[in-house]
């Protein structure tokens, strides 16, 4: 699973058996919470199933170990296999982004700061938005370096821009 944690708090659903079923959680606590094996924080999450739009809608605030909040809002649907959320983040942890980077680099670690937008098809999935990537590192197995840098990330479709950014090795 990618996502884990301990979830406590009440889920409803009605009309299940109707072509308008509703189902909704006012509010989830999800202690160590848990994304791609990288500890986000503890999660307090609505969520609800809209079928008007056939999506489900979250809104998450993540007190994470730092004292910090992130959240996220927006939709899923997995009818059409498409999301569309929006992060607005306050120095979280990037360790979740490993398995995305898996094909050339070994491990990363950081934190991220800012306001993005992921959206698009399960399979084709496009980023927006401005984040501050705060004492970076990546590793690089083929090069068996780690690199790191503290600098601004712009993302727009399919483009991420990486404008005068300084990228150091132990040396």
């Amino acid at each position: 699973a990618m996502f884990v944690g301990q979830a406590t708090g009440k889920f409803y659903a009605t009309d299940l058996f109707t072509s308008h079923p509703k189902a909704f959680t006012p509010g989830l606590h999800v202690k160590g919470l848990t994304y791609n094996k990288s500890l986000m924080g503890d999660a307090f999450i609505k969520s609800a199933w809209k079928p008007e739009i056939k999506a489900i809608t979250l809104d998450a605030d993540i007190s994470q170990t730092n004292g910090r909040h992130s959240h996220i809002k927006g939709h899923i649907k997995p009818t059409v296999d498409s999301l569309d959320l929006s992060f607005d983040a306050d120095r979280i942890s990037i360790g979740f982004l490993r398995p995305f980077m898996s094909a050339f680099a070994t491990d990363i670690t950081g934190l991220a700061s800012g306001k993005a937008r992921l959206y698009g098809s399960f399979k084709l999935i496009d980023m927006v938005g401005d984040v501050y990537g705060e004492d970076v590192t990546l590793s690089l197995g083929f090069t068996n370096t780690s690199y790191s840098t503290t600098d601004s990330v712009h993302f727009s479709p399919g483009r991420i821009d990486l404008p005068n950014l300084t990228i150091r090795d132990s040396y």
